[in-house]
Parts: structure tokens; C-alpha cells; sequence
């Protein structure tokens, strides 16, 4: 199973990127790439091209770009807004956990 790598759209917080990147999460934010600013259907097609799941707070804007593109559920992380970041960034680090547990008993 490969790794899991985000991207970080503009409304996460930008020290989301670095605290996952501490912890040895390939995540990056959109200033970080230079993309601070671009229009959700140009994040999208940065985070495909870069095999990349997008984790946004945009929900509805992007779950009508995946639908639009025919991309299937698998390609981004969605946030609810009620979640809240510490709740989420946990979440993550769970994720991460597994998913490298997984790959361990692989090698």
C-alpha cells in the first residue's frame, strides 16, 4: 500500500503541513507550492497530477469538482467544518499509524 501524501488547501492551517512533516507525513500546503490563491479546480488538478489527497474545509466546492471530473470518493480527505482541526490533524496521525503498520508487516 502506498504512503499517504496531502496536500493542504489554503483554509487548513498553514502549520498543519509542518507538524505532519515532523511526525514523517509527506504533506504540503498550498504556499509551500506556490499556489496560495488558485482556484479550487486548479487545487484539484495540482493534487491529481501530484497523486496528492486535498484536505480542504471546501467541501461542497470540491465534492462538485470531483464529481465533474469523475475522480471516484478515493482522491481527496474531506473535513467537516464542525470537526475542528485538533480532532482532524488526530485523525490523521491515526491514519498515518496504520497505514505504516500495514506496510511494516509488508516488508
Amino acid at each position: 500500500m502506498a504512503a499517504v501524501t496531502l496536500f493542504i488547501d489554503e483554509d487548513v492551517h498553514e502549520g498543519l503541513a509542518a507538524a505532519l512533516q515532523k511526525r514523517g507525513i509527506d504533506a504540503v500546503n498550498a504556499r509551500e507550492c506556490g499556489r496560495k490563491g488558485a482556484k479550487d479546480a486548479e487545487q484539484l488538478a495540482f493534487a491529481v497530477s501530484q497523486q496528492r489527497a486535498l484536505m480542504t474545509f471546501n467541501i461542497a466546492d470540491f465534492e462538485a469538482l470531483v464529481r465533474q471530473a469523475k475522480l471516484g470518493a478515493s482522491c481527496g480527505v474531506k473535513v467537516p467544518a464542525e470537526e475542528g482541526l485538533t480532532n482532524h490533524s488526530y485523525r490523521v496521525l491515526q491514519l498515518w499509524r496504520k497505514q505504516r503498520g500495514r506496510a511494516e508487516r509488508n516488508s
